[in-house]
């Protein structure tokens, strides 16, 4: 086997771990991740002592390891903020434990609406880059226009007006048409 340009001394991921949106992720048993040729158990968190041996657990020969588009990763994790039917919201932006309103970026808020979701995901994913959320949602409109005609185009009114199950599987079409 050749030297990877990684480091990694043509080592090849664990066959019981899978690459998920460009991290090597363990199956539940815990595999060990093979890095510069030692056997270590995988944390979850790479190895910050050396730079070279973060890259090596995370990039291994024969295996492609890309990172999912900045959008991707905001819509998703936006769709992950209102999975549970508990933390998802209707007729208000983001709502505190307490039951009062909150901004998406309060940490004290724990319930949000579609497009809170998607204010709160690009702050944690993108900090800073406030038109984004904007963006994604006016993209997400714009699918449910051309793809969901019998849907209301305006994400505010499928939030409130719709039910949970229906904007899940949007941010789940919009999810999948980017992998496409």
């Amino acid at each position: 086997m050749s030297a990877s340009p990684f480091g990694n001394n043509g080592a090849s991921a664990p066959h019981d771990a899978q690459l998920l949106y460009g991290m090597l992720v363990p199956e539940p048993q815990g595999p060990a991740i093979i890095s510069a040729g030692k056997n270590r158990p995988f944390s979850g968190v790479p190895d910050s002592a050396t730079r070279g041996d973060a890259y090596d657990s995370l990039l291994f020969t024969g295996v492609v390891s890309m990172a999912k588009p900045l959008h991707h990763q905001i819509v998703a994790r936006a769709r992950e903020i209102i999975s549970d039917r508990n933390r998802w919201v209707q007729g208000q932006l983001s709502v505190s434990d307490d039951g009062g309103c909150a901004d998406p970026f309060d940490a004290r808020a724990r319930r949000f609406c579609a497009v809170a979701a998607l204010r709160r995901a690009a702050h944690e994913v993108a900090p800073g880059q406030t038109s984004l959320a904007d963006q994604l949602q006016a993209a997400l409109e714009q699918m449910v226009h051309l793809r969901r005609p019998q849907l209301s185009d305006c994400l505010e009114n499928l939030n409130d007006d719709g039910d949970h199950a229906t904007l899940l599987r949007v941010f789940d079409e919009f999810l999948a048409r980017e992998v496409a």
